[in-house]
């Protein structure tokens, strides 16, 4: 970040670093450039960022003050978890712009990070934007996590995709109800999405193929 002019970060709208090795300190760096930029789109798939590194950019979210333009946030393939979500789940409380938040492949991330996101969701703290939520490969997540996103689905209105990993726990009926809430979006006309049919929530893909996918696409990473 250091050997980057400031100007070139923010007169840029798309911003892409997969498998840059920033860790903590350089998502930090990171994060306090972004304020005052024209970034809309911030991918770091893979590049090592942990909880301190998430929460230093759930932190540049909050700031009303110098607000961001983020609308998508990749965080994939990172070593994120519980404490960087709910840092991330607590800025979706004061920051209404964004609308796809990437979480995949973050492996220790568990049903408390999750339960977070979901609570940052609820309509009773702010308009959030929120349209996809990717956790892909976060293993840990179980039938409970599923539940509160599921009720954030039957309450939030803006969200149209939740890309979640099939785990033990999750039945068919939990997963008609994500699909029935998804579904019931007053707004997904606008994006050409079919009335009669319902958002795909639950993928049933081996993980394999879904990391293969990623790795090859870096434009569907900001899923």
């Amino acid at each position: 970040i250091e050997q980057w002019e400031r100007r070139e970060i923010t007169s840029c709208s798309r911003l892409f670093l997969h498998y840059a090795k920033l860790g903590d300190d350089g998502a930090t760096e990171l994060a306090a450039a972004l304020h005052g930029s024209q970034v809309t789109s911030l991918s770091l798939f893979g590049c090592e960022i942990g909880d301190r590194g998430a929460t230093a950019l759930a932190a540049a979210m909050e700031q009303i003050d110098a607000p961001l333009k983020l609308q998508i946030l990749n965080l994939g393939g990172n070593r994120i978890g519980d404490a960087g979500v709910e840092a991330l789940g607590h800025a979706l409380q004061f920051y209404s712009g964004l609308t796809e938040l990437n979480l995949a492949d973050n492996v220790d991330i568990t049903d408390v990070g999750v339960k977070a996101i979901a609570v940052g969701l609820d309509p009773a703290y702010t308009e959030c934007a929120l349209k996809t939520l990717n956790l892909w490969g976060v293993g840990k997540l179980t039938r409970s996590g599923v539940v509160a996103l599921t009720e954030a689905c039957e309450t939030h209105t803006s969200l149209e995709t939740v890309i979640v990993q099939p785990a033990a726990g999750i039945d068919l009926d939990l997963e008609q109800r994500m699909q029935s809430a998804l579904g019931r979006n007053k707004k997904a006309k606008k994006y050409g999405l079919d009335a009669a049919k319902t958002p795909v929530t639950i993928r049933h893909q081996k993980s394999t193929t879904m990391k293969t996918n990623l790795m090859a696409k870096s434009k569907k990473d900001e899923l």
